[in-house]
C-alpha cells in the first residue's frame, strides 16, 4: 500500500512515518517544507503554493499511485498570538485544505485520513460528541479550530463525487517521545526536574483528554486497512491536571518532589466522547 504523508516532520507525522516504514507491506511518500535528509520518498513541497502543488501533483502521478493521504499539514497556534497573526493562520490553513483538495482530485486515493482535531469544539464543560454543534469562538485558538472545521467540510464537499473514503479524525491531546516542549505534559516534567515542584492552575481542576502517540497509531492503523468514513473523536484517557502531575512525580519524581496549587487558570471539565470511534473498530 502507498500512502502519501503530510506533514511528515511535526511531531506525530515523524511518529507515523516511523510506524509504517517498518511494516513492508506499506511505501510511505512523505510531504514536507523541507528534510534534513534526502530520499527517494521525501518530498520537499510547501502546500499553501498553488502554483508548486499543482506542479507536484502533475508530475508525481505520472509515476506513482496511492492509497490513502494521511493529512497532517497544519500551521499551529501559537500560545500569544496577536489577531493579525491568527487570522494568518487562518488564511494558511485554508490554502492548505484547499491544495490538498487538488492533490487528492489529482491523485485519487482509495481514502482520505484527516486530522482534525477536538479544538473545533468549545473549551467549556460538557460532554462532546461527534454530533454536538461546533463553535470554538470563545476558544483562545478559536480561528484553529474554525479552519480545521471548514477542511473538513471542504474536503467533503469537493471530494464527493471522487468515490474516497474520507474520515476526520478530531483529535485529543498526543503525547510522547519528541512532543513539543511548550505542551503540559514536558513543562510539568521539566519543572519538576529543575525545582522538583509541579505547578497546576485552577487548584489543577481542569480535565482534558490525553491520548499517547503509540494507541493513535494502531488506531490509525486499523483505520489505513479499514473502510470507516466520517467524523470521529479520538482520545483515550480523561484526567484532571491535578491528576496528571500525581502521576508524572510518580513516574519522575522522589518522596520529596510536590505540587503547588494556583488557584487562578481554567477549570473546565472538558469530556471528549469517543464512543464511536470505539464501536466502529470494534465491528
Amino acid at each position: 500500500m502507498n500512502i502519501l504523508l503530510t506533514g511528515a516532520n511535526g511531531f506525530i507525522g515523524k511518529h507515523v512515518s516511523i510506524f509504517f516504514e517498518s511494516q513492508k507491506e506499506y511505501t510511505v511518500f512523505k510531504i514536507a517544507r523541507s528534510f534534513h535528509e534526502r530520499s527517494k520518498n521525501n518530498i520537499e513541497l510547501d502546500l499553501t503554493d498553488k502554483n508548486k502543488v499543482m506542479k507536484f501533483a502533475r508530475e508525481f502521478k505520472k509515476k506513482h499511485t496511492i492509497d490513502a493521504i494521511i493529512h497532517l499539514a497544519a500551521k499551529m497556534a501559537g500560545s500569544k498570538q496577536k489577531h493579525i497573526d491568527a487570522f494568518r493562520l487562518f488564511d494558511v490553513n485554508l490554502e492548505i485544505a484547499k491544495n490538498l483538495t487538488f492533490i487528492a482530485q489529482s491523485l485519487l486515493p482509495r481514502k482520505l485520513i484527516n486530522f482534525s482535531s477536538m479544538a473545533v469544539y468549545p473549551n467549556v464543560d460538557g460532554v462532546f460528541d461527534e454530533k454536538f454543534c461546533v463553535n470554538m469562538s470563545e476558544n483562545t485558538d478559536c480561528l484553529y479550530g474554525l479552519a480545521k472545521f471548514c477542511a473538513e467540510n471542504i474536503f467533503d464537499h469537493f471530494l464527493k463525487n471522487e468515490n474516497m473514503v474520507i474520515t476526520h479524525l478530531r483529535v485529543s491531546q498526543v503525547y510522547g517521545d519528541g512532543m513539543n516542549k511548550s505542551r503540559v505534559m514536558p513543562m510539568m516534567r521539566i519543572e519538576l526536574k529543575e525545582k522538583n515542584t509541579v505547578t497546576v492552575f485552577g487548584e489543577g481542576k481542569r480535565v482534558s483528554n490525553f491520548i499517547h502517540i503509540d494507541k493513535l497509531l494502531e488506531i490509525l492503523r486499523l483505520l489505513v486497512i479499514g473502510e470507516k468514513s466520517g467524523v470521529y473523536n479520538v482520545g483515550d484517557e480523561e484526567m484532571s491536571y491535578l491528576d496528571l502531575a500525581k502521576r508524572i512525580i510518580k513516574e519522575n519524581g522522589n518522596e520529596y518532589s510536590r505540587i503547588i496549587k494556583h488557584s487562578p487558570g481554567s477549570r473546565v471539565k472538558f469530556i471528549l466522547d469517543t464512543r464511536k470511534l470505539n464501536s466502529a473498530l470494534k465491528s
